[in-house]
């Protein structure tokens, strides 16, 4: 990962629609918040570098948490980037699903996920983008 420019604020706003957004969520019924941001991705597009960046800089100061991990790999999908957020979630799988039958298979899950990351690298070389 690059250094990468801090994001540009929000709007006072597009922060105040992101706020009613979270603070109408249902966290039994998801969809409905998964709608709305949806919407406003339509109406506010461009800035899923930016997102990934934030998280991947999360990361670096949380390598634990597996929420973030998991929210990477999204904004890795919605950016397009679906072997890095593959791959993303099969290290996740391999560092935190410790059942008999992962364990198994462990070696070949970060195989795998070592096989897509660089996939994903070697597209972002030849688009010109380094950032993560």
């Amino acid at each position: 990962m690059t250094d990468s420019p801090a994001p540009e604020p929000l709007s006072p706003e597009l922060e105040a629609t992101v706020d009613e957004i979270f603070g109408r969520r249902d966290r039994d019924d998801m969809q409905p918040t998964i709608d709305a941001f949806l919407a406003l991705l339509a109406e506010h597009p461009g800035r899923l570098d930016e997102s990934i960046a934030v998280l991947a800089r999360a990361l670096a100061g949380w390598p634990e948490s597996a929420s973030l991990r998991a929210f990477h790999a999204l904004g890795l999908h919605a950016a397009g980037r679906s072997d890095g957020a593959v791959g993303e979630l099969l290290a996740l799988v391999a560092d935190a699903v410790r059942t008999p039958d992962v364990l198994r298979y462990e070696a070949a899950l970060r195989g795998n996920a070592a096989h897509l990351a660089g996939l994903d690298a070697q597209r972002r070389m030849i688009d010109g983008s380094s950032r993560d």
